[in-house]
């Protein structure tokens, strides 16, 4: 062999080195790079949110509408009485404790003042154990969120 030879077959050397350095890197970096985004992808299909178009208000439990709009009336009576007590009695024992302190410090006038706007409420979302109203008053848009109860009466759980 001539040494032309010898410096050919050590270039080829050379050249499979590199290459075997670039199958390292690609194999260490590479490939779990990828692994993770297949992983990722199958995972979101598998637990994707619901799509747009179907029904939110479809879940198989049904809720008695009846005794919800029943409720939310007795709610729109005791805010426009004015009266405190009467407020608490459509409120959950623990939304009366959280709100107690902002309830007690409000004129009649801004209780009615609720009561007259909880007149426009649309029943925004529901299932079997919520329900939530929208109304505006004014140019505010109100939410007020009703939890069905032990003896199947709706009372305030937010506002």
């Amino acid at each position: 062999m001539y040494l032309s030879d010898w410096e050919d077959i050590r270039q080829l050397t050379k050249f499979e080195e590199l290459n075997l350095k670039s199958m390292r890197l690609l194999r260490t970096y590479l490939l779990p790079f990828i692994s993770g985004l297949l992983i990722t992808a199958m995972i979101h299909v598998g637990y994707r949110c619901q799509k747009e178009n179907d029904d939110p208000q479809d879940t198989g439990i049904t809720a008695d509408l009846v005794q919800m709009e029943k409720d939310a009336a007795l709610a729109e009576t005791a805010f426009l009485s004015g009266d405190i007590e009467q407020v608490k009695l459509v409120m959950t024992e623990d939304t009366y404790e959280f709100y107690k302190e902002v309830l007690e410090n409000q004129a009649p006038d801004k209780l009615i003042e609720y009561g007259n706007a909880l007149n426009s409420r649309e029943l925004n979302k529901y299932s079997a154990i919520y329900a939530e109203y929208t109304f505006t008053g004014g140019k505010k848009t109100y939410t007020v969120g009703f939890a069905v109860q032990a003896d199947k009466s709706w009372k305030i759980t937010r506002f």
